[in-house]
């Protein structure tokens, strides 16, 4: 099964709200092309850099 990674990192920075859109997608295939059938589709968000780390 193919695995593709919708990017949207430097939308979230701007907006934490920020959802993957049906814009988002077209512009990702407009770049890369077609997303295939059957395809696993996931998002970074970018929210890892948010988190903090805790120590114990």
């Amino acid at each position: 099964m193919p695995l593709v990674v919708i990017d949207i990192a430097a939308k979230s920075f701007a907006q934490p709200d920020a959802e993957l859109t049906v814009t988002d997608i077209e512009y990702f295939e407009k770049q890369f092309g077609t997303i295939p059938d059957h395809a696993c589709v996931m998002m970074h968000s970018g929210w890892e850099k948010r988190l903090r780390t805790v120590h114990s």
